[in-house]
């Protein structure tokens, strides 16, 4: 089991998204520690004391919470894990703030300031 917190980010669809994560696909509940907040670097900082932190926006609904979780602490990572949005724009690739995992440890606050950067180009895979 993972040392896991979920950070999700008020909208409003918020609650389909707690009640989500709250209640497994049979409906009992699932105890997994919920922070809520306005902005992800809020979310950050208050998750700090955990190791991972799963960052999902309002709106997201995970139809089997477990099932999700159990492959998550099995799929192979460095740190983050999320959907890189590729436009066919090489200049405006940007992770997709749906849902993400973060290895909380491995970043700071002031990694959620949105500023230019320069980055190796990312190779396509063939099934996207």
């Amino acid at each position: 089991m993972l040392d896991l917190v979920f950070i999700v980010r008020s909208g409003p669809l918020k609650n389909l998204t707690l009640s989500s994560i709250k209640f497994e696909y049979y409906g009992d509940s699932t105890d997994y520690d919920i922070i809520e907040c306005n902005t992800w670097e809020e979310g950050f900082v208050q998750a700090q004391g955990y190791k991972y932190g799963l960052f999902v926006d309002s709106g997201t609904v995970f139809t089997n919470i477990k099932e999700f979780v159990k492959d998550l602490s099995q799929y192979p990572h460095k740190g983050l894990v999320g959907h890189i949005i590729d436009p066919l724009d090489s200049s405006a690739y940007h992770l997709h703030p749906q849902a993400f995992l973060l290895e909380l440890a491995k970043f700071s606050v002031n990694d959620f300031a949105i500023e230019e950067f320069t980055t190796t180009n990312v190779k396509r895979s063939r099934d996207n």
